[in-house]
This record gives C-alpha cells, structure tokens and sequence, in this order.
C-alpha cells in the first residue's frame, strides 16, 4: 500500500525513473552480442576405429572396451561414452567444463598409441579428434533425379556439386553423404582358401599389392623433366581374378 501511495506522490519521479529503464533496456539489446555460432568449447573428444566386416560384438569386445578402460584414466574426464556398429566402433570421452581440451586431446592420443599393440591386426589407424561447434553443417543441399541412379547421383554431388560449393566466399567444406559408392566385391571359395592355406587377409594383402601406383623415378632429356611411374590399378573386374 505504502509503494502505492509512493508512486502517485512522486510521479514525475516515478516517470524519470520508467523512461531511464527504458532507455537502457532498449541500449542494451542493441550492444548485447548475438552469434548463430558462439565461440564455446565443448569439452569433448572423440576416438574411432574402423575394422572392415568385424561384426559389433567383437568390435565391442576387442576395441571398444579396450579404448574405454585406456582413456577413462585420463586427466579430468567426467564419463566415457562408446558405440559398436559393424565395421566401426566409437568412443566418446567427455572432460570437466574449464579443463584444456588441447592437452586432454594429447593424453588421449598417447593412451590409445600405447595399446595399439594389443588391438586387433585388422583395424585401420584410430583417428582422434575434438568437437568443434564450427564443424556443425549450417546449410544442407539435397540432390534428386529421375534419371539417375544412386551411384550416378553420388558421383554428380562428389565431383561436380561439392568442389563448386567449396569455391564460394568462406565456406570451410562440403561434404556428401547417402548415395551409393561403386564397389567391387569378392566372393571368395573356403574350400579353395583352406586347400592352400590361406586367410582372408592374405587375399586382401594380395589384392591391395596388385592394385597400386608404383614410382619408378624419373628420367631427364634435356631441359624436360619426365617423372616415371608404373600404374598397376585395376581398371576393370577381370584383373582381379588374376590375383
């Protein structure tokens, strides 16, 4: 009641006061900074591992656990998170708000390197990496036809859309996804491979030896300088049978 009284006593004090508040208010939101993107650090890394047709048990048994048990001893990690999917696995490792996402980064990638040895022979190189808000795609183009198929379409956004949205003024990347990709695949005979005592990796070491580009040097005539290579990819699926 007091504050009531207050007011309609003092009303041209009261109405200074409003006005005040109004112009700094309306001061305010115009200096207040406003980003789509912020410059924040989420203190998250990220650690995959791709093992080509490995099934997600044994993904997860072999690599993921593995990784987990290695970096959950990490400096100022608060939880680990891990995913096993076929041919792939990832672990997730998030660290205490304020900690340095570089050197948590660093320790990672020196605990992953010291179990190499003991993961399977099979898997590709763990990539590490540490999430970046500016990694966040901010437009997505979809690409459709009715007279191309999967594979044609992939190819079109590969080679042709993606290089000439890179072009424009401060675009960092683009990248395709969906789509099919061409591929060649190899049915191989048990019967035969146990015969000869082979494995499927030895099959795969022979394909991957057969299928490469091979410098030879290089040879100078006069001013010219000719660089020599031997191209041995394949270019069709008969050569493989052949391996």
């Amino acid at each position: 009641m007091w504050l009531t009284l207050l007011a309609l006593r003092n009303g041209i004090g009261i109405l200074m006061l409003s006005l005040a508040m109004v112009i700094l208010g309306a001061t305010s939101v115009q200096r207040l900074p406003v980003d789509l993107f912020p410059q924040i650090q989420v203190p998250v890394a990220f650690v995959g591992v791709i093992y080509k047709g490995a099934p997600p048990l044994d993904i997860e048994q072999s690599v993921v656990y593995p990784i987990e048990k290695a970096v959950s001893a990490a400096s100022n990690v608060e939880h680990v998170e891990s995913f096993a999917k076929q041919g792939i696995g990832g672990v997730q490792i998030w660290f205490n708000w304020g900690a340095d996402l570089d050197v948590g980064q660093m320790e990672v990638m020196q605990r992953v390197t010291q179990i190499l040895n003991s993961l399977p022979p099979g898997i590709l190189q763990p990539f590490i990496v540490k999430f970046d808000v500016s990694n966040i795609p901010v437009s997505l183009v979809t690409v459709s036809s009715d007279g191309l198929d999967e594979r044609a379409l992939y190819d079109l956004a590969s080679n042709t859309i993606a290089p000439q949205i890179e072009q424009i003024a401060n675009v960092a990347a683009a990248t395709v996804e969906g789509g099919k990709i061409r591929q060649i695949n190899i049915n191989l005979d048990p019967a035969l491979l146990n015969a000869r005592s082979l494995s499927i990796l030895d099959v795969v070491k022979s394909v991957k030896a057969a299928n490469l580009i091979l410098p030879s040097g290089d040879i100078k005539a006069g001013n010219l300088d000719y660089n020599v290579f031997t191209n041995n990819q394949f270019r069709s699926v008969d050569p493989i049978q052949d391996v």
